[in-house]
């Protein structure tokens, strides 16, 4: 029986935990022009002290808005927190070397403002999290793609006629009700 409660312990004290990241955008339809929030959610981490990872979207249809960079990450005044634009969309990287306490937390958020109509999807890749004493720690993705459309919403833009016809019509009765 000692035997078996050893073993059960070991067991539960033992599992491995791994921490689950998600992507999420406060909008999935947009106009040109418009912006687009990505919050990435982190749950269930340990402690860490190095964390990086890539988000990759169609960077012809979205800009990183670097005015727009926050999360509990950035509010934790690290070592180095970068948030930079790539070919492929977006890299992620901290650094610091007392660890972060892990839990449930904001890795990062920013804004995209949409640069022409199409369709995008937000993926995570390359994710790498680590403790610099207990080495690299296990993280899953929860909800490793989010997806974003940009409309092009057509404005008619008047006839060169009709505003000189507008403008003579204005004319004419300006000049009669001056008589």
């Amino acid at each position: 029986m000692k035997k078996l409660f050893t073993f059960i312990t070991l067991l539960i004290g033992f599992q491995a935990q791994a921490g689950l990241i998600s992507i999420e955008l406060d909008t999935s339809n947009v106009i040109v022009g418009d912006t687009v929030e990505v919050s990435v959610i982190g749950t269930g981490f340990t402690n860490f002290d190095t964390l990086s990872l890539d988000i990759a979207f169609d960077t012809d249809l979205f800009e990183l808005d670097a005015l727009s960079i926050g999360g509990d990450l950035y509010d934790s005044l690290p070592f180095i927190f970068n948030v930079t634009p790539q070919a492929f969309g977006v890299a992620v990287a901290y650094l610091d070397f007392v660890a972060f306490s892990g839990g449930d937390f904001t890795i990062v958020r920013f804004s995209v403002n949409a640069l022409d109509a199409g369709q995008s999807n937000f993926n995570m890749e390359n994710i790498i999290a680590a403790e610099f004493v207990v080495g690299e720690l296990d993280v899953a993705i929860d909800s490793g793609q989010a997806s974003a459309t940009v409309n092009a919403v057509n404005v008619i833009a008047p006839n060169t006629l009709s505003i000189i016809l507008m403008v003579a019509i204005t004319f004419i009765g300006v000049r009669r009700f001056n008589r």
